[in-house]
């Protein structure tokens, strides 16, 4: 019997992946590394450091951490959409 069920936060209640690109996307822009809108479906899922990481392995470690934390400050007290059908489930959820 199922007795508990653990939802992630983040891209899976509340849609934040198209938010956090947006700000990423804008805070890259500074710099020698751009993104475009083809690379967000490569970052759905992925922390902003590893993405990062990724994309761009010539982008220096102290250069990633800074971004991303700038990245973090500028999205701390935005509100996120709910995910459709999530509201739903809950309630089926709770239900049973």
């Amino acid at each position: 019997m199922i007795k508990a069920i653990i939802f992630d936060f983040d891209g899976v209640i509340v849609d934040t992946e198209r938010k956090k690109f947006k700000e990423l996307q804008n805070l890259m822009n500074s710099t020698k590394f751009i993104l475009t809108e083809c690379d967000f479906k490569d970052m759905i899922g992925k922390k902003t450091s590893a993405f990062l990481s990724e994309k761009f392995p010539d982008m220096d470690k102290k250069e990633i951490k800074k971004t991303e934390e700038q990245r973090r400050k500028k999205l701390k007290n935005t509100e996120g959409k709910i995910l459709p059908g999530l509201k739903k489930l809950i309630l089926y959820l709770q239900s049973k």
